[in-house]
């Protein structure tokens, strides 16, 4: 080994210890000492800048190893004339930014956020201030709003923002996509707009790769004005489900710029987070040989540079969601359950709220449902899987979601009396974009006559038929029969299994039955295994198979529910951000676990003619693999850091993607009665095969405007109409943030031609 050699080994392992002297000096030596040192990873040998490089490092280590004060000083005087050598000729430039990430989320309690989001924002603007030309990216658009809780504190930010010199973020917070539906990754935007306006992280928005990315972000981006995205290590185009595309511009930490620099023709943006920025990237400056030279810029400008440094090329990388990992005790099932509930309340209370604004001038509550919306945003940041959360921070969390409901459920009372006023008849409110038991979508009524049906005792089972439907279930708690229109479509019972998180093979039936029963309208079953108790339920209505289960959970496994179809299918579709995506149904020998996949509200499965559906109110994660001549879909419905006590809820169902569609939006909307005396017609009425609305709204701006989101959810095109059941002058096409695109066209109805998957917002003028 070389002697430059060793002096490069030597400050790798110098560079990755614990420095327990934090003074000036000694972290502008450490900074140097980065600056430098990569470069020995890159540089030939033979390279005279490598020679000269290893022995000014050497210089600095015998410095530091002689016992004297000052020693860091004489060290950076070894490295001084390397650092302020000038660049060769022809040397790239590559733009640089700081980057500030600021947790908000369910990882500290709501108070300890709050402190924290103070305490960073103020070091933040301190830095800034004392930094010329430095420019901070602050993606999380909570701890900016936070802020504003010290006046001084942001009066401060608020003259670096305008400056530009502190960057707001383009969402909210940076959400888990795995856990966030497509409205409320569209309500990240909406929210920091509505903080920062125009100034919300111009046409980039910063993402965290953890997770991956929904397929239809780049649709609910672009919505927003966004055209490229950072925080992403590879550079190109990425896909969304219906076709949109966002530029990835490579942005990487300082420390890596060198070994890429050799390695890619594209351009980079390199970030540091702060506080060692300020004096990195002016390290990284002007340094010879292969290295680049990082210029101090601004997020926009260097997605522009990069965005024209980016080949002209048809080939572009697919959004993808990945498995979440084992979560920990905050950041799993119950999390989840929290989430989807407040998503669905958000929805009706915003849905509800608007029709009696237009119908009945009822007061909207613009301001309470706008701090619940944020509340749930903030939740929604990727969460530490790890084990062993703060107990107060998970107490809080849940307290945080708990009130939000309470809040919700009372917003949706107050509106939906307004709206059906006095009376005793019994009113069906229908939140759901499907006609249900004879009631129009987004309207209320007194509805149709639900198909009855009696549980039947028959010998050595039990017996629920309703429709189309026959259902039959065993002694032993089993289900061993769904027919629909004749058809079976279970090829062996299903059950629940625990599996092994350490060898997934190891797989344990669970099969005890501890008490069996039914009522008039369903079969109960209760089984004790371990320190747990499942109780499982079973009933026909409204053309599905419900399935709930009743949780207490105390074991170290994770819980699967096994439902084998009889059905041959090579692919799956799971519902994702305003649309689907299919997925391959065969496992690897190696890999049995290859077709889990994150899921939506449903997964669908057909063969030729035939399709079974299965939604749930609070699931992500699905197994679904085909098993010889059968198709089994297993819910992954707990894992080992998920203790306590838990309800889960699943819908059983046949027909296309369409009925997937209705399933999922039926099981987590649901139906609501109350007593009154009048219907309420549709708030709006949608014409055409295929088109969802995903909410309905007053327009944040306080104008009186009514705002929908609708996209086309089968897959195909779709071509019809949106009308609207109240007085307006005109209705036209705004974007995510509520900013009218072309001209609005008069009267109360609007023609809709719609892509594949393609989501458009309305505003109807009042």
């Amino acid at each position: 080994m070389s002697e430059t050699q060793s002096h490069a080994e030597y400050w790798r392992q110098f560079v990755n210890a614990h420095l327990t002297a934090d003074d000036a000096e000694t972290r502008g030596l450490a900074l140097d000492i980065l600056a430098l040192a990569a470069q020995l990873d890159v540089l030939h040998e033979a390279d005279p800048r490598w020679q000269q490089v290893g022995t000014g490092l050497g210089q600095a280590k015998q410095a530091i190893e002689t016992p004297s004060a000052g020693s860091a000083g004489i060290a950076r005087m070894a490295l001084a004339p390397l650092l302020g050598a000038r660049a060769y000729p022809g040397t790239p430039v590559r733009h640089s930014f700081a980057y500030r990430s600021i947790d908000t989320g369910w990882s500290r309690t709501g108070e300890a956020a709050v402190r924290h989001s103070l305490e960073a924002v103020a070091e933040t603007v301190d830095l800034v201030e004392r930094t010329p030309g430095l420019t901070v990216l602050i993606d999380n658009v909570q701890a900016l709003d936070w802020a504003g809780l010290d006046s001084a504190l942001a009066r401060r930010l608020h003259d670096l923002v305008g400056k530009g010199r502190i960057i707001p973020g383009s969402t909210w917070v940076g959400a888990d996509q795995t856990l966030a539906s497509a409205e409320s990754l569209s309500r990240q935007f909406l929210a920091a707009a509505s903080w920062a306006g125009e100034l919300a992280g111009g046409d980039e928005v910063w993402l965290n790769p953890a997770g991956g990315f929904s397929p239809g972000y780049p649709a609910i981006a672009r919505a927003a004005g966004k055209q490229n995205v950072l925080g992403l290590a590879t550079a190109g185009w990425i896909d969304g489900a219906d076709g949109t595309r966002l530029v990835s511009v490579q942005t990487v930490r300082p420390q890596t710029v060198v070994e890429l620099a050799a390695e890619t023709s594209a351009d980079l943006v390199a970030y540091a987070a702060v506080p060692d920025v300020a004096g990195l990237a002016q390290r990284w400056a002007d340094l010879e040989g292969r290295s680049p030279r990082l210029l101090p810029s601004r997020p926009d400008v260097a997605a522009v540079s990069a965005r024209l440094g980016l080949a002209e090329t048809d080939l572009a990388t697919p959004c993808e969601l990945t498995v979440p990992a084992r979560p920990g005790p905050w950041a799993g099932q119950r999390a989840r359950a929290w989430n989807r509930r407040c998503e669905s309340l958000l929805r009706e209370a915003e849905l509800w709220s608007t029709a009696a604004t237009v119908q009945r001038d009822f007061p909207y509550p613009d301001q309470a449902l706008d701090r619940l919306w944020r509340t749930v945003l903030r939740l929604q940041q990727p969460a530490d899987r790890a084990e062993g959360a703060d107990p107060a921070a998970v107490a809080d969390a849940d307290r945080a979601y708990a009130r939000t409901v309470s809040e919700l459920e009372t917003l949706i009372a107050t509106a939906t009396q307004a709206l059906v006023g006095a009376g005793g008849a019994k009113i069906l409110l229908n939140a759901s974009p499907f006609r249900e038991r004879g009631v129009a979508a987004y309207a209320a009524g007194r509805g149709e006559p639900v198909d009855d049906h009696e549980v039947e005792v028959a010998g050595s089972h039990y017996r629920l038929a309703q429709g189309r439907w026959a259902v039959r279930l065993d002694l032993a708690g089993q289900l061993t029969s769904a027919r629909w229109a004749g058809r079976e479509l279970l090829a062996a019972a299903p059950g629940l299994v625990l599996v092994d998180p350490a060898d997934p093979s190891r797989r344990t039936p669970v099969t005890e039955i501890d008490k069996l029963g039914n009522t008039r309208e369903h079969v109960s079953v209760e089984r004790r295994f371990g320190d747990s108790w499942v109780g499982e339920t079973y009933r026909l209505t409204d053309d599905r198979l419900e399935i709930q289960f009743d949780i207490d959970w105390h074991e170290p496994a994770e819980l699967r529910f096994d439902l084998p179809l009889d059905l041959h299918t090579t692919s799956a579709a799971t519902e994702c951000g305003f649309g689907f995506v299919t997925h391959p149904t065969r496992a690897t020998a190696g890999d049995p676990d290859a077709t889990q996949y994150p899921t939506g509200r449903w997964v669908h499965v057909a063969e030729t003619g035939f399709g079974v559906a299965l939604a749930n109110d609070s699931t992500y994660s699905h197994r679904i693999q085909r098993q010889g001549h059968r198709t089994v879909v297993s819910p992954i419905l707990l894992g080992p850091a998920d203790q306590g006590r838990h309800r889960l809820r699943f819908a059983l169902t046949t027909g296309g993607v369409d009925a997937a569609i209705r399933a999922g939006y039926l099981l987590n909307l649901g139906h609501r009665i109350i007593r009154g005396g009048q219907d309420v017609p549709p708030v709006v009425e949608v014409v055409g095969e295929g088109v969802a609305v995903e909410a309905i709204k007053m327009a944040a701006d306080g104008s009186g405007d009514v705002i929908i989101r609708l996209y086309e959810a089968c897959g195909g095109r779709a071509r019809g109409s949106v009308e609207v059941g109240f007085l307006a002058d005109a209705i036209g096409r705004c974007d995510t943030l509520e900013r009218p695109i072309g001209d609005p066209v008069e009267g109360t109805a609007h023609l809709l031609d719609l892509r594949p998957f393609e989501v458009m917002t309305l505003r109807a003028y009042r």
